[in-house]
């Protein structure tokens, strides 16, 4: 009995030692989210999809919390989304083509935008798998809780105190990695969130909570 017991306390020990470094790591993610309350960069994303295609994306973003953001790529075609805080906007200019629907912050905080607009609730959709920090850089792997999550893996890499890559894993097994080449913590103008539509520009209007197709390429 005594030997079983000096057994447990060691045990007991490294355990609430893991737990503390894990809510250490998780703080430190969600202090630096928080204290993002704008932003503005440029970006590089590359897709690697489960088939094994790859496509690589570039472009600019800008975003105001609570929910106003705009993603242009702007290569190797164009593409703007634009939310005013009330309204997701998705235009295409070579189709002439806009997507519009009222903005769903539930959804947009149940995704990978959570960890710019609702940090705090990371933790109750990842488990932190891994944490290192050397030489200046922080990475957090997170995993999902439930199986049927729409985002499955995340990877943040912050150096320097600026968002330097963000690494996503769908469902389907698909990744997205997005480089930030320039990510400053700025004020975007206004005018950055708000889009006028060309008149001969074919609107589609989508109910909430309805996804829009991506546009083919």
């Amino acid at each position: 009995m005594l030997l079983f017991s000096f057994v447990l306390i060691p045990l007991s020990e490294a355990q609430s030692a893991a737990d503390e470094q894990t809510q250490k790591a998780w703080a430190t993610l969600i202090a630096w989210g928080e204290g993002v309350t704008s932003a503005e960069g440029v970006f590089r994303q590359i897709e690697r999809r489960s088939d094994g295609r790859r496509r690589e994306l570039e472009g600019v973003f800008a975003f105001v919390k609570p929910l106003r953001f705009r993603w242009t790529i702007e290569r190797p075609f164009v593409q703007v989304t634009v939310s005013d805080g009330t309204t997701l906007t998705v235009w295409d200019p070579e189709l002439r083509q806009a997507t519009v629907q009222p903005l769903d912050p539930a959804a947009l905080r149940a995704g990978p935008l959570a960890f710019f607009l609702a940090p705090e609730t990371l933790p109750e959709q990842f488990t932190l798998e891994r944490f290192t920090q050397a030489g200046g850089v922080l990475r957090w792997s997170l995993r999902a809780r439930t199986d049927d999550a729409v985002v499955r893996r995340v990877e943040v890499t912050i150096a320097d105190e600026r968002l330097r890559a963000l690494t996503i894993e769908d469902a389907l097994g698909q990744t997205s990695e997005l480089l930030f080449t320039r990510f400053e913590r700025t004020m975007p103008q206004p005018e950055a969130f708000q889009l006028t539509l060309p008149p001969d520009a074919v609107v589609l209007r989508t109910p909430q909570g309805a996804a829009a197709a991506e546009t083919p390429r």
